[in-house]
């Protein structure tokens, strides 16, 4: 009887090898492999032999209890694709503390890894920790969601943990990310390479350093390559050790490095260099914001509402800072908008946040603590920051903070005027009423003040219902005509109604 329940425990090992059914497919780009439970997924685990073939999900898979190894690793990487098909993957445990490469996926090159969520995870290890894929080289991962924790030294994020060349988009995370005193964090992505790109992703993660210099941000913890369109809304932590830490981004390293139309929200913390979206920059920075609460320590140095230190000869153009900014004794180099402008211009940017500091504190201005560039066209608020002067910028009261004139007299390019361009990038509801906005940052269906779409906002839409003619030389009838179709109708109603009530 023993002999008999060998033989056929064998010959299922030997059938299981030798199908590598999964369930269903034959692993071509036609007919990918499917998987669809945790044996699936196992297959695809222990198989090195086909990581390089495609995959598809067909149905969600709980991996609760089980024994998780990462899929790709530095010997064998994964080069295949696979498609989560919008199906979550939940409950993935990897604990290794010393272990590199640690994630979903551990080593990735030149992949494609598309419409996957994975939810409830816990990933812990060394270097290269990520929630998704650990090391992400060239490839793509496009259209993934993530929620969990990590716990990595260097670099480590809920999505990726080193990005490595490849393309991130559309992309998402929420959880926590902790790391330990060398670490680099970041709620999306640990670090970002030079020729690295993420866009249209987001992250609300709770970003935490016990004690890690090298960069700790909302989105990501350093960043060598482009950032375009993207936000982080997570609080991002570090102790009384820890330095470069940003509301978006630790570190923006290095002349390449470029961030365009970003945000942050989250409350940012710090020993130095800390700023409500980048801690310590380099890079290009064009049409950006932070509006979370900024605070230094005693004895902190270079803290900033949007900027901690920015140095190089790159610029910051039309961005703005409204977070309060507060440090503690004995501390120096602080502003509403930048900490310290070692070189380079910034140009088009303005702050409104409170500035406070403790006693024996000095260089703690309205808008830049030191300035060693060039600031022009740029403003502060004297009332709501209470501070009088600044080392670079204009200060003005809040009722000319909140006056159109006083930005487009500074050649700022606003909405509804050409003579300073016709790039629309900022936009005011109305004088009296709120500070600039960045156009990118308007709702659709908020056609008038206040900010928001409501009440205000339907009665401008009804004003120009079944009204023809709409095109460009009258801005699509003031922007109520939705899609462009030179006619306000029911279509424009349909888009209208889905942002009801939004912004407010």
């Amino acid at each position: 009887m023993k002999k008999i329940a060998g033989v056929l425990a064998f010959f299922a090992f030997v059938s299981f090898s030798i199908a590598g059914t999964y369930n269903g497919g034959t692993g071509e780009p036609d007919a990918p492999y499917k998987i669809s439970s945790i044996s699936n997924w196992q297959e695809l685990m222990i198989t090195d032999s086909d990581w390089n073939k495609h995959f598809i999900l067909t149905d969600d898979v709980n991996l609760y209890g089980a024994a998780i190894v990462p899929v790709g690793n530095s010997t064998t990487k994964f080069t295949g694709t696979i498609n989560g098909n919008s199906h979550i993957i939940s409950n993935a445990v990897i604990n290794t503390p010393t272990g590199d490469n640690v994630g979903l996926f551990g080593y990735a090159i030149g992949s494609s890894i598309i419409n996957i969520n994975i939810t409830s995870f816990s990933m812990t290890g060394r270097y290269s920790v990520g929630g998704l894929v650990g090391f992400h080289e060239g490839g793509t991962i496009e259209n993934c969601n993530t929620a969990g924790q990590v716990y990595g030294e260097y670099p480590a994020g809920c999505v990726v943990g080193y990005n490595y060349g490849g393309l991130i988009t559309n992309c998402s995370a929420t959880g926590t990310a902790n790391g330990p005193s060398i670490s680099t964090l970041g709620g999306l992505v640990g670090e970002n390479s030079s020729t690295g790109i993420i866009r249209d992703s987001s992250a609300s993660v709770s970003v935490t350093s016990i004690g890690g210099q090298g960069g700790t941000g909302g989105l990501i913890g350093r960043n060598y390559g482009n950032v375009i369109n993207c936000s982080a809304y997570g609080q991002v932590s570090g102790s009384t050790t820890v330095y470069k830490v940003g509301g978006l981004i630790g570190e923006n390293y290095d002349s390449s490095a470029i961030v365009v139309r970003c945000h942050a929200t989250g409350a940012v913390s710090g020993k130095s260099y800390v700023g409500g979206l980048i801690g310590i920059n380099s890079g290009f920075i064009s049409m950006c914001f932070a509006d979370g609460m900024v605070t230094g320590y005693s004895s902190s140095t270079y803290i900033g509402g949007l900027v901690g230190d920015h140095y190089g000869n790159n610029n910051i153009f039309d961005s703005y800072a409204t977070g309060a900014v507060s440090v503690g004794t004995t501390s120096n180099n602080v502003g509403g908008l930048i900490g310290v402008v070692v070189s380079g211009t910034i140009d088009n940017c303005y702050s409104t946040g409170l500035v406070t500091a403790g006693s024996g504190s000095y260089n703690i201005y309205g808008m830049i603590g030191y300035n060693g560039g060039t600031v022009t066209d740029s403003f502060w608020d004297k009332n709501t920051s209470n501070q009088q002067t600044s080392s670079g910028g204009t200060g003005k009261t809040t009722a000319e903070m909140k006056t159109c004139a006083t930005f487009t007299a500074a050649g700022w390019d606003f909405c509804n005027e050409t003579t300073n361009g016709t790039n629309d990038l900022w936009r005011m509801c109305g004088d009296g009423v709120n500070y600039p906005r960045l156009n990118f940052e308007s709702l659709v269906g908020d056609f008038a003040c206040p900010d928001g779409v409501g009440i205000e906002d339907l009665g401008a839409f009804c004003s120009k219902w079944l009204m023809m003619d709409c095109d460009a030389s009258n801005n699509y009838c003031g922007g109520i005509d939705i899609n462009k179709n030179n006619i306000v109708n029911f279509a424009d109603f349909a888009v209208f109604a889905e942002n009801w009530l939004a912004g407010l």
